[in-house]
């Protein structure tokens, strides 16, 4: 019998049958795909993530039905894969440029400013771009009018540092013309994951209740983003009843290890994919972190946090209510400086004394985010 394929659906894969392993006359799944968006976001992965908060505004804007298509490094895919509003994740390379070579978009989305994601908003036809394209020279430009003091602020640091209040979500969503709602960005670990988490931990403090992460990395782009790991021995060792789950990239292997010497410290691992990573620090009841990945996660999970500033911008991020800021009293800070001299550093400013008190602040409900 002769039928013709329902390709406008959302369902349709082309090369084999749907999940719902019907053929399209009849069949009650249909679901016409509507406003084609795509979104280019590719790092780095905190802002990945954060700029999932975003997701909601898009879909008020574009309908419904819209087909979300985004595209992200291979790092940061786990961290869009599993947005329910994002129907289609696509990892930047080869495969991906090729496969949308040809495609039309009604919206391009294009929220980096480097030659990477300019160009590639470039490659598709569009009626409408958004964020920021390049010119026949490379040169970066805003897409549209309203992206053009997101644009300016990148060249102006005293905007930036100073006179700009606005987190990096009202920033992006003025840049974008879009309606946030202050939605929060949201991460969904998956029953698999909270078990490998548990298994993690272990029985970790016996009987006692708290579990506070202690996520000692950062990346390598700024100096000094971190908290000093004396720092975090220290309160470790001055705190003998409490519990710390230590958190860490392969960066840090080596300091995860020394900090595991103290018993009341477990050492997570330096190598857990990202939905574990995310799992670990939604298990905890606290997590202490610097303006790093796993701030941006543990916001995402719902775990509060003590959220340490010394080189970044604090008022670029939004807690939701969920823990306290301590920005650094460092004069020079922000200026998120890819090398410093300075000593004291702006984060060996924040006492230990300020973050045994925060701590104990959002444990019990408080603190002012």
């Amino acid at each position: 019998m002769t039928w013709t394929p329902r390709v406008d659906c959302r369902h349709y894969l082309g090369d084999r049958p749907c999940r719902f392993k019907r053929t399209c006359p009849g069949c009650p799944h249909h679901a016409p795909r509507g406003a084609e968006v795509l979104v280019v976001k590719l790092a780095a992965l905190g802002d990945v993530l954060r700029t999932c908060a975003l997701l909601p505004a898009l879909r008020r804007r574009h309908g419904d039905d819209a087909f979300i298509t985004w595209v992200t490094k291979p790092a940061a895919l786990p961290l869009v894969a599993g947005q329910p509003l994002v129907d289609r994740a696509l990892p930047l390379g080869i495969e991906t440029l090729t496969a949308l070579t040809g495609r039309r978009f009604d919206a391009v989305y294009v929220l980096d400013k480097e030659d990477a994601a300019t160009g590639l908003g470039l490659m598709v036809t569009t009626a409408r771009r958004y964020g920021f394209i390049h010119d026949t020279r490379g040169a970066l430009a805003p897409a549209n009018a309203e992206a053009g003091y997101y644009w300016r602020l990148g060249l102006d640091d005293d905007e930036k540092f100073f006179n700009s209040q606005l987190s990096y979500q009202q920033l992006l969503s003025d840049a974008l013309g879009l309606d946030w709602r202050d939605e929060r960005y949201e991460l969904e670990p998956g029953r698999e994951n909270a078990l490998r988490a548990r298994e993690i931990i272990g029985d970790l403090g016996g009987d006692r209740p708290v579990l506070v992460g202690l996520n000692i990395g950062a990346g390598g782009v700024f100096a000094h983003k971190n908290w000093p790991l004396e720092r975090y021995a220290e309160l470790i060792e001055t705190q003998p009843e409490r519990r710390f789950l230590l958190l860490g990239g392969p960066r840090e292997a080596a300091a995860l290890e020394r900090l595991a010497r103290y018993g009341n410290a477990k050492n997570s691992g330096a190598d857990n994919p990202l939905p574990v990573f995310a799992a670990l620090c939604a298990a905890c009841d606290a997590v202490i972190t610097g303006d790093t990945l796993g701030l941006h996660v543990s916001l995402a999970v719902g775990t509060p946090v003590v959220a340490l500033f010394g080189p970044t911008c604090p008022q670029e991020i939004e807690l939701h209510g969920l823990g306290e800021k301590l920005i650094s009293p460092a004069d020079c800070a922000p200026c998120y400086s890819r090398a410093c001299d300075y000593s004291p550093t702006c984060m060996e400013l924040i006492s230990l004394e300020a973050v045994e008190s925060a701590l104990e602040r959002v444990l019990s409900g408080g603190g002012d985010a």
